[in-house]
């Protein structure tokens, strides 16, 4: 969190080691494509001690409308 900033609020996002360990996931039990479809690259963040992070945004609201059942 202290790479997006606390005034951020309803989105979502994930680091880079997220999204590799999504890319990883294989199989049927995992679906990743949707994931991947919705991940919009927001640069590198420093976190608080100045590590720099690249972060990903997901867009929540539209993975949810492509994987709905009553689509």
């Amino acid at each position: 969190m202290a790479a997006v900033g606390k005034e951020t609020d309803d989105v979502i996002y994930i680091s880079g080691q997220v999204r590799d360990a999504i890319l990883a996931m294989t199989g049927e039990q995992f679906r990743s494509e949707p994931i991947l479809r919705n991940l919009h690259n927001r640069g590198r963040k420093a976190d608080k001690h100045g590590n720099p992070w690249r972060v990903y945004e997901l867009h929540h609201t539209q993975l949810v409308q492509e994987t709905s059942p009553n689509r």
